[in-house]
């Protein structure tokens, strides 16, 4: 083995074995474009917590606090969410990546197949951290990511990890989806996603994952079956006029969801 690769070998174990106990926030930016016609460029944060082991990636989504709003006109924005990246993913490391969604009373999840990596000779600089460079064929899509092997830990922002550096940056070959980490720090305790503790929680496979997700974005179904008694208040017409405001914001967002190997 040369006298290169046992140096970086040795200074891996050392690094993996500092942070072994450790907790860790990182948080990303994330600029995307949803309708392809349209230039407007979006922009959210999103934090991942990991240790070790494992990850917790969240986008968590919230109705607005007030429907009615003290009027007997439906508020189409009442309904929306402040993100429509749902789900909350959990990676162990090596043994799975699993993706919850929230629907109604019960949680449904999927586990995602682990991405395939074809690792670059290049390397980049990104916020004065020296990154390697590394794609896939993942969800559909090609990606280019950058990775940095002075943080050792094999996770990233969604459902990107497996490499041997936390994932620094990732972009679509289409320039649609752009993931960059802006933060990184050392926290007291790990965030964690226990699903073992929630009742009702459904394994799907992923399309029925994205059925759903599509239902819970564009359709009124949730509504009416989880708060029926604010739907009620309103005439059919005017859910059917609703209806078509969901379908056009649909066509609107023909770039979502990220995934793009299922239908949606």
């Amino acid at each position: 083995m040369k006298k290169s690769a046992v140096i970086f070998l040795l200074f891996f174990l050392l690094s993996c074995n500092i942070y072994s106990q450790d907790y860790f926030r990182a948080v990303y930016s994330l600029e995307y474009k949803l309708d392809t016609a349209n230039k407007k460029i979006n922009k959210e944060f999103f934090n991942l917590y990991f240790d070790k082991e494992q990850s917790y990636y969240s986008a968590e989504p919230y109705f607005e606090n007030s429907i009615l709003k003290g009027t007997s006109t439906l508020n189409t924005s009442s309904f929306q969410r402040k993100t429509i990246f749902n789900g909350r993913i959990i990676t162990k490391r090596g043994i799975f990546c699993r993706d919850y969604l929230s629907y109604g009373r019960n949680y449904f999840f999927y586990e995602e197949e682990f991405p395939k990596w074809k690792m670059l000779s290049t390397s980049r600089k990104i916020n004065g951290m020296e990154c390697q460079d590394a794609t896939t064929h993942y969800l559909g899509r090609e990606w280019k990511v950058c990775f940095s092997s002075d943080y050792p830990f094999q996770y990233g922002p969604y459902k990107f990890h497996g490499l041997p550096g936390l994932i620094i940056d990732v972009e679509d070959e289409k320039g649609l989806y752009h993931f960059q980490m802006i933060e990184f720090k050392k926290i007291d305790a790990l965030r964690k996603f226990d699903a073992n503790k929630i009742e009702g929680t459904i394994t799907v496979d992923k399309r029925k994952y994205f059925q759903l997700l599509s239902d819970r974005l564009y359709s009124t179904k949730i509504l009416e079956d989880t708060m029926s008694n604010v739907v009620n208040q309103f005439s059919a017409e005017q859910m059917k006029e609703y209806n078509k405001t969901l379908q056009q914001r649909k066509k609107e967002r023909n770039n979502f969801p990220i995934d793009k190997d299922v239908p949606f």
